[in-house]
């Protein structure tokens, strides 16, 4: 939908500057097909200096090779190079964490070969509405409130602030081919559980409950930055005060400093001095 497209491009000109390398994580599902469709029309606006797609194929679910198709299929509608990467996984465990442990690991491999600068991946809105419930059932901190942020080194998430919905009409819209996984509809899983029972029920709390996750997130992300911003100049002066660890630890105004604080300043300093000695 071209209302989609233009409701992302300044999004897209802040993530994605004029030159920049991209590589899009794609699996053959609505939301990396519209991805992949969204920034190939928005390759020349955007003057990117390279796009390309890469599909893993974890080998877990036999029909996800004819999904990679879809993938390549739309790729090759736009011209764009597009790459398929098998990975082997060890047998036992928690074999969707492994997955997405490889999925990565392989997605930077190839990142790394076709010399991208941003690896873009498809989760949305409601993935990151997810992603925080799920944070707050098991545990987490504000840093873990912060969950997935649209830009973290190499990796860029252009759709956190587009709702699922949007994204299938798009893809429906562009007549763009999808496939649907059945694993994101498997009630054992807890996501699965989050996606079509607990959110659909918070909905009828608050109508808008993604987009306030969302911007939960946000804020949650920006008081880490200054937190850990402040912490950082506290450590530099614990280690001007006192030349030993020790006693740079040991800095009374490190211990008057208010518990957020001192604490990050405590974690800022072990982890320059374990680096300085690496």
């Amino acid at each position: 939908m071209a209302a989609l497209l233009e409701l992302l491009l300044p999004g897209l000109r802040r993530l994605l500057p004029p030159g920049t390398r991209v590589l899009v994580a794609v699996s053959g599902g609505p939301d990396s097909q519209a991805l992949l469709d969204l920034l190939a029309r928005a390759a020349v606006p955007l003057r990117l200096g390279h796009l390309s797609a890469c599909g893993i194929d974890h080998g877990l679910r036999p029909a996800a090779a004819a999904e990679l198709q879809l993938a390549a299929q739309l790729a090759r509608r736009h011209g764009l190079p597009f790459c398929r990467r098998a990975v082997a996984l060890a047998p036992g465990g928690n074999q969707m964490a492994a997955a997405r442990q490889a999925r990565y690991a392989a997605l930077r491999q190839e990142a790394a070969t076709c010399g991208a600068t941003a690896l873009c991946l498809g989760h949305h809105a409601d993935d990151q509405a997810e992603t925080l419930l799920q944070r707050l059932c098991r545990g987490t901190t504000v840093a873990g409130l912060g969950c997935m942020a649209p830009r973290r080194g190499l990796l860029v998430r252009p759709l956190l602030g587009v709702r699922r919905t949007a994204l299938l009409d798009s893809a429906e819209a562009r007549a763009l081919p999808f496939a649907r996984d059945p694993s994101n509809d498997d009630l054992r899983r807890s996501r699965a559980r989050l996606r079509h029972r607990v959110l659909p029920e918070l909905a009828r709390v608050g109508s808008r409950i993604v987009e306030q996750a969302g911007a939960l997130a946000a804020g949650a992300r920006a008081d880490e930055r200054f937190l850990q911003h402040c912490a950082a100049k506290l450590a530099r002066r614990a280690r001007q005060a006192g030349p030993a660890p020790a006693l740079a630890l040991a800095w009374a105004p490190l211990w008057a400093a208010p518990a957020p604080l001192r604490r990050r300043a405590r974690q800022a300093f072990v982890k320059d001095a374990l680096g300085a000695a690496a």
